[in-house]
């Protein structure tokens, strides 16, 4: 009767150690998926620093651009002004002739 009562106790024993066993590896799989969402999370702040990375690129092709259009403006206002000189030494030479 002892015999039997302790078989029942130790086969109890094992039950509550498999199931310390499962809750143990449902802890693992849990600590697994939230380090998943982790790496989701990381993978996506890489893909938001890499557009920003992009737009600062644009950014930095239109300076660029606005640069040489200021340039081109410069040009044509050097232009303007030989054209304005060159009509100055025209009108001085008819008033000589």
């Amino acid at each position: 009767m002892l015999a039997s009562r302790l078989l029942c106790v130790d086969e109890l024993v094992s039950h509550v150690l498999c199931i310390d066993v499962l809750v143990s590896h449902v802890l693992c799989v849990d600590v697994l998926v939230s380090h998943v969402l982790c790496a989701d999370v990381l993978v996506s702040h890489v893909l938001c620093a890499d557009v920003l990375v992009s737009h600062v690129l644009c950014v930095d092709v239109l300076v660029s651009h606005v640069l040489c259009v200021d340039v081109l403006v410069s040009h044509v206002l050097c232009v303007e002004l030989l054209v304005s000189h060159v009509l100055d030494v025209d009108v001085l030479v008819s008033h000589v002739l």
